[in-house]
């Protein structure tokens, strides 16, 4: 998948925030860290370090989202993530962005922090954001 095709996915996922680059998906796609799980309406896209990962963007275009695609997406990216030797995923979610959050929770993440006015909405309003992480138990690393 090319960073054209991602930035093309994120653009048709409805996010009000900014939508990243296909250079800024190229660069990350050219990165040996980069764990992405993708089809022709989703994907999930983070990073693997040392055993400890971060859960970058997931979009899903509008019309698959409520159809179960986000969560199977990641899932099978937590899968693989397991499987490369991860013990636990991080995320940033902006706090007005309920339907993710719920997403993550029902998932087995949960707040552990708080940024405050992290993400910029435009030039005068900003909106916090909830660090949260899931820690994979060890009998979801023996599967």
């Amino acid at each position: 998948m090319s960073g054209h095709t991602l930035e093309a996915i994120h653009r048709k996922s409805g996010d009000i925030n900014r939508i990243w680059s296909a250079s800024e998906y190229d660069r990350l796609l050219d990165d040996p860290l980069t764990v992405l799980v993708q089809n022709s309406c989703s994907f999930v896209i983070g990073r693997l370090v040392t055993g400890e990962a971060e859960l970058l963007m997931i979009a899903v275009e509008q019309e698959h989202q409520g159809k179960r695609v986000g969560r199977r997406s990641l899932s099978r990216f937590e899968e693989i993530l397991i499987e490369n030797g991860a013990t636990c995923c991080f995320l940033e979610v902006a706090t007005s962005n309920v339907n993710a959050r719920a997403l993550y929770e029902s998932q087995g993440f949960n707040i552990i922090a708080t940024r405050k006015a992290y993400y910029e909405i435009d030039k005068n309003n900003r909106i916090d954001a909830l660090i949260m992480r899931k820690t994979f138990s060890l009998s979801s690393m023996d599967d």
